[in-house]
């Protein structure tokens, strides 16, 4: 009996192989789930407005403070795949450190991140700007808009890194890239995939 129940699973389509498999399967499928009825449950106990788009929302929280610019990437990381939410200073214990939440729309994943914006066109503004952002948060979104050189760029990413940062969003020419410290630092990695 034991030989056949193992022989079925061999021909699943859904490629469940052993219980570990399965509780793998539920689990992915279970969890973004929960992570959205905690989003939900959020959103249920506080006062908001939202800004409804095609690809997610933006959600300010009651209280909540953000500029125009932030409010720009906000718009640009929806179109992204993400819901943002500006939070306010209560919600963050202490004082506000970050900029905003971002939850990815398929796995609800939350991610504490800090906005910064690049009008210069030097490797120091680059670094001026993640190093100053660090601080805040552990992600850093990063919309690039100047005309910056690609070399002058992965200069200023790579000085500014620092063990605080653990990735880097980064906007550049309309494309969104999601550079950790690995592939900021691998030999030619930025240099290729930088468009």
């Amino acid at each position: 009996m034991k030989k056949e129940w193992r022989k079925t699973f061999d021909f699943d389509p859904a490629e469940i192989r052993t219980f570990t498999d399965l509780i793998d399967k539920l689990s992915k499928k279970a969890v973004p789930e929960v992570r959205k009825k905690g989003f939900e449950n959020y959103l249920k106990y506080n006062k908001y407005k939202v800004f409804e788009y095609k690809e997610g929302n933006i959600y300010v929280i009651q209280g909540a403070k953000y500029n125009e610019s932030e409010f720009h990437i906000a718009e640009k990381l929806v179109k992204a795949g993400y819901h943002v939410l500006f939070p306010n200073e209560g919600d963050l214990g202490g004082g506000r450190k970050n900029d905003l939440y971002l939850y990815d729309t398929k796995t609800y994943i939350q991610t504490k991140a800090e906005l910064k914006s690049l009008f210069g066109n030097t490797a120091q503004s680059v670094r001026s700007n993640l190093i100053s952002g660090s601080g805040q948060a552990s992600v850093i979104v990063y919309d690039i808009q100047s005309n910056i050189k690609k070399n002058w760029l992965i200069a200023g990413l790579r000085s500014g890194w620092s063990e605080e940062i653990k990735r880097v969003m980064l906007n550049w020419h309309g494309q969104w890239y999601e550079i950790n410290k690995e592939f900021a630092f691998k030999k030619g990695w930025l240099e290729y995939h930088l468009k």
